[in-house]
């Protein structure tokens, strides 16, 4: 199905990735108080060490971790990291664009604050290794130190962040799409005649599969990159092509990348065929599928509902349908299109729910996040 970012975040397949803004001021406040807690007095500044330069010439000591986990994680977290992650730490310390982006996001607790990192820094795929290895829960990014870091159990952000205000001009959007689940994971090569384009929730109403709502169509390039231009009104995306797909992505605020995970569109996609076997399955109704992050951006095991729930059925992905039990990519289908609330609740969150509008005859994608 979404933050390279964001939380942030990368989508997921990795969701340091989903989460590409919490602005500058917020950063520096954050900053103030984590040096200490991360252990960086254990790196300062000199020959392979994990400071960095400053303009200056004074020296600026960088984060050990990523990103900072729970309280209650983060002296195990540490611990790991240093054991597990030191070889990718240090190239990443070997990296102008890594460590800035280490510099930016490992003072960040919270996916706005991630998604503001991603949005400012070009993207560090050494970065994203060091992140992956203390975080990672996706299928192929899975964490060195899941336990001791929390990977997909960390909360403490919630109702203590804000996505930023949406930026009242329209935006470039650099999209990223990956499939997900049954079909895989990795960049795609879109076949031509698949396209994608904004669209505003309020005009999305009804059972209607015109495109009234939609801004203009645009053309998805090679191995899933597209820029998309996104009006003031506009937070959602259609996707058309084999099969009609809408996203809930995270909050967007301003020019940047955003990547997301998609379930459909490829000719050979075991995930329609998979719900094609299901008996009544009715490809006319709507099909729906949800991720949960936490406040790293990272995907959690969540029990996800629907309502109203209607004459939906639960299912998880890589299976026929399933009695409810927390997964990590639960969906619905037979769907009654139109309005709906999607809401998550995992252990020690406060739920997390997001208005949508279930589309016929398509698959609807959301990512929820913490509470704010």
């Amino acid at each position: 199905m979404t933050s390279r970012s964001s939380s942030g975040s990368r989508g997921p397949r990795c969701a340091v990735g989903i989460l590409r803004v919490v602005y500058l001021a917020l950063l520096s406040t954050v900053a103030g108080g984590c040096a200490k807690v991360l252990g960086v007095d254990d790196y300062e500044n000199g020959p392979g060490s994990g400071g960095s330069e400053a303009p200056d010439g004074a020296t600026v000591s960088l984060p050990l971790l990523p990103a900072i986990p729970d309280s209650d994680h983060v002296a195990t977290c540490t611990a790991c990291v240093k054991d597990q992650c030191s070889d990718l730490r240090a190239t990443c310390v070997g990296s102008p664009r890594c460590r800035a982006m280490l510099a930016c996001q490992g003072r960040c607790r919270d996916p706005a604050c991630l998604v503001a990192c991603a949005d400012a820094l070009p993207r560090s795929f050494d970065f994203e290794a060091l992140f992956a290895c203390a975080y990672g829960t996706g299928c192929d990014c899975v964490s060195k130190c899941k336990e001791e870091c929390g990977a997909g159990v960390n909360w403490e952000c919630s109702g203590r962040y804000r996505w930023p205000f949406r930026d009242p001009k329209t935006i470039s959007v650099a999209v990223h799409l990956t499939t997900f689940g049954l079909a895989g994971s990795g960049p795609l090569s879109y076949p031509k005649g698949v396209d994608i384009a904004p669209c505003n929730d309020l005009f999305l109403t009804g059972p209607s599969r015109s495109d009234f709502g939609c801004g203009a169509w645009v053309p998805v390039g090679d191995y899933g990159n597209v820029r998309v231009p996104l009006g003031p009104a506009e937070s959602v995306f259609s996707l058309r092509g084999r099969e009609r797909h809408r996203i809930y992505p995270r909050p967007i605020a301003q020019d940047g990348p955003l990547e997301l995970s998609v379930d459909s569109l490829l000719p050979d996609n075991a995930f329609v065929y998979t719900l094609s076997l299901i008996g009544g399955f009715d490809p006319k109704l709507g099909t729906l599928t949800a991720y949960h992050f936490d406040c790293l951006g990272q995907m959690a095991s969540s029990m996800i509902s629907l309502v109203p729930t209607g004459s939906a059925h639960r299912f998880y992905l890589g299976g026929v349908p399933t009695a409810d039990q927390p997964g990590p990519a639960p969906g619905f289908y037979n769907v009654s299109p139109g309005p709906a609330v999607v809401e998550a609740v995992a252990d020690g969150a406060p739920p997390s729910q997001r208005p949508v509008v279930v589309a016929p005859g398509a698959l609807t994608t959301v990512y929820l996040y913490p509470a704010e």
